[in-house]
């Protein structure tokens, strides 16, 4: 069509737009984890897959950073339900830093969205815990309710001694002790 002047022509469009809801999602969006120097690998968040449709789906899934780790990189998720992926850290020997990952959760049946990421930081900072008694080198062995169990421990952070602000709980035979006392 002319118009006269063009600034003032305009097209009526119809637009129909179906917005469809996902068939999948995961939750959470991001991880994030502070551990000490030296720490042991641990499990440092879990994943849960939440499949919303009558389908089953499969998915694969991935870390891009060794120091991050999944236990499974497929997964099956039944019709309305949901699956757990748990996250593991390996940087026992990593220097203190912050350290990232994206761990991608790949649809493998056409299902939308076609992918999602979890994002992890993994903070490793200069904090040790040096048990010095018992230990497994020299264990105490007996221990039973109404024991009396001493413990010498040397908590530092960036090497200076922590001795104050820090929590602590001791476990004997997966059991919490009660009134224990620290000094």
């Amino acid at each position: 069509s002319s118009c006269s002047p063009a600034n003032e022509c305009w097209v009526v469009v119809q637009l129909n737009v179906t917005v469809r809801q996902p068939d999948w999602n995961r939750t959470p969006a991001n991880i994030t984890r502070k551990i000490g120097v030296n720490s042991v690998s641990d499990l440092i968040g879990v994943i849960t897959i939440n499949n919303i449709r009558d389908a089953n789906y499969s998915f694969t899934v991935n870390s891009n950073n060794n120091l991050i780790t999944v236990n499974q990189s497929f997964i099956n998720v039944s019709d309305k339900s949901s699956g757990q992926i748990s996250v593991y850290h390996n940087a026992t020997s990593a220097p203190v830093g912050i350290y990232r990952a994206n761990i991608t959760i790949r649809n493998l049946n056409g299902a939308t969205p076609t992918e999602l990421n979890v994002s992890v930081t993994l903070e490793v900072v200069n904090l040790a815990l040096n048990i010095i008694s018992p230990n497994q080198a020299s264990p105490i062995l007996g221990i039973g309710p109404g024991s009396l169990l001493n413990i010498v421990a040397n908590l530092t952070f960036n090497s200076v001694p922590l001795t104050e602000n820090a929590t602590w709980l001791i476990e004997v035979g997966g059991q919490a002790c009660t009134n224990a006392q620290f000094s």
